[in-house]
Parts: C-alpha cells; sequence; structure tokens
C-alpha cells in the first residue's frame, strides 16, 4: 500500500509548539499516527493535532504506548493550527494555538519561527488573581465560602483562605462549626428554652466553658431543647411543623426548624402579623383580595406567592439572615423591608394598579423583577458582596434607584423600548456592575455612575455614564 505522509503539531512538555511527521495510511490512521520511536511523540504524549491523511481522534500514542489524554498524553483534535512567527515576537498565552491551560503571561517566538515557548505561561495571575472558593471543582474539601488566590508560582490556587463546614470555624452560611459556637441558648437565637431556664452545659459543644447550643455535622443548630416558637411570642398560633389556612393564620409564628404553608385565603382574608421564626421554611399565599404581613426571622426562609388572583397586597419584612422571594400578579401591590444582611428576591406586580415599594438597606442582597406591564418599582435596591439581578420590562419611567456595593456584581437588563430608569445605577468602588441596554427608543434610557476602583461595562444604544 502506498503511504503518504500528514503534518503534524506537537505540544512538548518543555511547552513548546513545534512541527513534526507523522505516517498515515490511505485509509487514515484512527491514532493520528505514532510519534518518534522512543517516545510516543513526546515524553508524555504531548497534544498532537494532523493536519491531512487520517483523524486524530485520540491524538498519537504516548511512550506508554497508550491513547494520551490532554496534558498526560494528548487527545487529537483534528483541523489546521499553523505556526508562524518571528524570532523575540511575543504572544499572550491565551492565543497560543493549542493552548487551554496556561493562560496568563506572554509567550516568545523560537528561534525557528516555527514554535511558540510558553515556558513564561501561567495558570493564574501570580499572587494576584482571586477566585470564589466554591467555584474550585477540583478542591480536596467541597468549600462553603472563602476567596483562594493565585500562588507565587502562577500554576495553582492558596486555598488556605478556603472555608468548608468541618474545619472548626463558623463562617460563611454556616451556624456553627464544631466547638465554635456562637449562640450560648436557644435565646441567642431568638426561641425559649423549653425549661425557662436556658441549656447551661448540657449538650453544648461551644460558648463559653463549654456550654452552648449543640453543633450538628451540617453545622446547623441542633435546637431540639428549644420551644419552636419564638422569645416573647404572644401570637395567635405556633405552628410545630404544622400548616394554617384562611384568617387562622392572623398572627401565627411558623415554629424554628419547622416547614409550614400559611394560606392566607381570597375573598379579601386579612392575615396581619405573621412570622417566621429562626430556620423555618414558610411556603405563604394569598389570594385575591387578600391582605398578608409577615415577618421572616434570621435563618428563616419565606416564599410568597402574593395575590394569585389579582388585587391583593402583600408586606414583607426580611431580617437580618433571612432568605425571602415572592411572585405577584396583576395589580398587586408589594411591599418589601429587607434588613442589611439578608436576602431578597423582589417580583413586581402589573397592570398599572400595582404599587411595589422597596426598602433596602445597605449590606442587604435585593434582586428585582418588572417585567410586566406598567411594573414600575420605587425605593432602593441594595446589592453587597453577592451576585444579584435587575430586569425591566415594565415601560414607563421606573424611579427605582439601584447601589451596587463592595464586592457586588449586579446584572442589570433594560429590554423594553419604553422604559427607562430615572435614577443613574450606582456602581460603587469594588463593585462589578454588566448593563445590557436593550433599548432603542428615547434618550438615556440606562444612566449610570462608575466610582474608580469599580467594573462597569454597558452594552447597548442608550447607555450613559453620568
Amino acid at each position: 500500500m502506498k503511504a503518504r505522509y500528514s503534518l503534524s503539531l506537537v505540544v512538548l512538555t518543555s511547552l513548546v509548539v513545534s512541527f513534526s511527521c507523522a505516517k498515515a495510511t490511505d485509509e487514515g490512521d484512527p491514532t493520528g499516527g505514532d510519534g518518534d520511536g522512543d517516545n510516543g511523540g513526546s515524553s508524555s504524549g504531548g497534544v498532537v493535532v494532523s493536519t491531512a491523511g487520517g483523524s486524530s481522534g485520540t491524538g498519537g500514542r504516548a511512550s506508554t504506548g497508550g491513547a494520551g489524554t490532554v496534558g498526560t498524553g494528548g487527545a487529537g483534535t483534528g483541523g489546521v493550527l499553523p505556526v508562524s512567527c518571528e524570532e523575540g515576537e511575543t504572544l499572550p498565552c491565551a492565543e497560543v494555538p493549542g493552548n487551554t491551560t496556561l493562560l496568563f503571561g506572554e509567550a516568545t517566538c523560537a528561534e525557528s519561527g516555527d514554535a511558540w515557548d510558553t515556558s513564561a505561561c501561567e495558570v493564574c495571575e501570580a499572587e494576584v488573581q482571586t477566585i470564589d472558593c466554591t467555584a474550585l471543582v477540583s478542591a480536596a474539601e467541597t468549600y462553603t465560602g472563602g476567596t483562594a488566590t493565585c500562588n507565587e508560582d502562577g500554576d495553582g490556587w492558596d486555598e488556605s483562605e478556603c472555608e468548608y463546614c468541618g474545619d472548626g470555624v463558623q463562617n460563611g452560611d454556616e451556624q456553627c462549626d464544631g466547638d465554635d459556637v456562637p449562640a450560648d441558648s436557644c435565646a441567642d437565637i431568638g426561641l425559649r428554652d423549653i425549661d425557662g431556664e436556658g441549656l447551661g452545659g448540657a449538650g453544648g459543644a461551644g460558648g463559653a466553658g463549654g456550654a452552648g447550643l449543640p453543633c450538628d455535622a451540617s453545622c446547623s443548630y441542633d435546637i431540639s431543647a428549644c420551644e419552636v416558637c419564638t422569645e416573647g411570642f404572644t401570637g395567635g398560633k405556633c405552628l410545630k411543623d404544622a400548616d394554617c389556612s384562611g384568617t387562622a393564620c392572623d398572627e401565627a409564628q411558623c415554629g424554628g426548624a419547622g416547614s409550614c404553608t400559611m394560606a392566607c385565603g381570597t375573598n379579601g382574608a386579612t392575615c396581619l402579623g405573621m412570622s417566621c421564626a429562626p430556620t423555618a421554611v414558610c411556603e405563604v399565599t394569598s389570594g385575591h383580595l387578600g391582605v398578608t404581613e409577615i415577618e421572616c426571622m434570621s435563618a428563616s426562609v419565606c416564599n410568597v406567592a402574593c395575590g394569585e388572583n389579582g388585587g391583593s397586597s402583600c408586606t414583607i419584612s426580611c431580617l437580618e439572615g433571612a432568605t425571602c422571594s415572592n411572585s405577584a400578579r396583576n395589580e398587586t401591590d408589594v411591599t418589601y423591608n429587607c434588613e442589611a444582611g439578608s436576602a431578597c428576591d423582589i417580583e413586581c406586580g402589573s397592570n398599572g394598579g400595582a404599587n411595589c415599594t422597596i426598602d433596602c438597606e445597605s449590606g442587604a442582597a435585593c434582586s428585582v423583577s418588572a417585567v410586566t406591564n406598567a411594573a414600575r418599582p420605587t425605593g432602593t435596591a441594595v446589592c453587597a458582596d453577592a451576585t444579584c439581578s435587575y430586569e425591566f420590562a415594565g415601560q414607563g419611567v421606573t424611579p427605582l434607584a439601584i447601589v451596587c456595593e463592595d464586592s457586588a456584581t449586579c446584572n442589570v437588563t433594560i429590554s423594553n423600548n419604553d422604559t427607562t430608569l430615572s435614577t443613574p445605577i450606582e456602581c460603587q468602588a469594588g463593585s462589578t456592575c454588566v448593563i445590557d441596554c436593550e433599548v432603542t427608543n428615547g434618550t438615556d434610557n440606562c444612566p449610570y455612575t462608575c466610582e474608580a476602583g469599580a467594573d462597569c461595562v454597558c452594552t447597548g444604544q442608550k447607555c450613559i455614564e453620568i
């Protein structure tokens, strides 16, 4: 059988991209051809890309004779990656053909003019670049928080500041961790002690002198020694993992660690003074013409369906450490009060008759959706130390003020041609603002301010930096 030759690219272990030849048959070599007889193309296999003749589906054989993988034997992908440069020329590492891992720094053209020397390239920007520890998918632990910094060699991440449940340090979203138990009693987290005299040292692993609430394996308080309802609760019904409906929900509290459905009902039912105790999960519904008020306490989760058939009013107070969200239908009034340290995901009602009043304190993390007809929120939405989203398509002038604080990322989308933000988005130092202004009508529909030290990007015809 007549043989022909194909031209291939090899990335050597010294990280230099150069030319070599590999033999293929007329039918096409499914391995992309062997490397040289001594080391299978390179001592660690390299990355082989065939330019002609045969496929390179597994990239050449490494020294062990097996099919390589990228970085340790290489997986060829076929196609042509030409290398042509002048001696001394430089190229950003991320642009070097075949290089998918060493993305920082500059590569230098070799003397031969047919290869890039990537020996100075790095995985990350040494001692400068940072990443959220929760994004380290190959880490030894499943981190719950913290920030990793690129190490001094630029070839990996320093995980010493990463946090996880089990390291004995209460951090991130943990209530406690091992002996680090901030609360000494049920009263410290807003619940009543069953015996009325505090916990003392019974079962506690943390706190002064070994006293404190027990901490379980998931880094949450064990509140089995606590009453489920809060200290000082005098409402009409204490729900212990139970539900209520209609006016029976008036002044009801869902007890700690419980899960409750609080269905206020329809036809103008009024449910005032409801509350969701620390560590409770509350599903709240308010029907046609219903009036609902609920306070969501620290570490509680409140999901409120406001006005399933329209015409209702919902007031949600989200205290420090609570997580709150809602849905809103036609002509539904929504009022939010979000304390510092809370997380609020807010949806505004529609059709002109709806009010959407938002009061987010500095240090809160509030996202807002106002995309239905005539949904025009007022007040202030703050995003602190979180990623928050803001969507506007409700037509007309929207007076809501958006404040993106230090360490926050704010993603803002304005998509209806008749929608205008009347208050500039405030991007403070240390924040990241990504604004997608899809509006084509009007003038200066998407105003924003960008302080020194903020990272601001606004795309669209109607962006205006103030």
